[in-house]
């Protein structure tokens, strides 16, 4: 009876599993689609990101960001000034 019961109980999960991989390739890629052509009826603006930057050019980003940065207590009394 017992052996019975784990055949049937591994079968099941074998089966769910399988059905649920097919399942997530197939939202996954009806989901991209259908945001894709949203996007083109609405016209929405695109982002394009390069694909790497180097080290050295995060390392000045991050330099001009902290010589630039003001806290929300700064800027709301130079707000104030005025």
């Amino acid at each position: 009876m017992n052996a019975k019961f784990l055949a049937a109980a591994a079968l099941l999960v074998a089966s769910t599993s399988a059905f649920a991989a097919d399942g997530a390739v197939a939202s996954t890629a009806a989901g991209s689609a259908a945001v894709s052509a949203s996007a083109q009826a609405l016209n929405l603006p695109s982002v394009t990101v390069p694909a790497s930057r180097s080290r050295a050019e995060v390392h000045a980003e991050a330099i001009d960001f902290v010589a630039h940065y003001k806290t929300m207590l700064e800027v709301q009394l130079e707000l104030a000034k005025n």
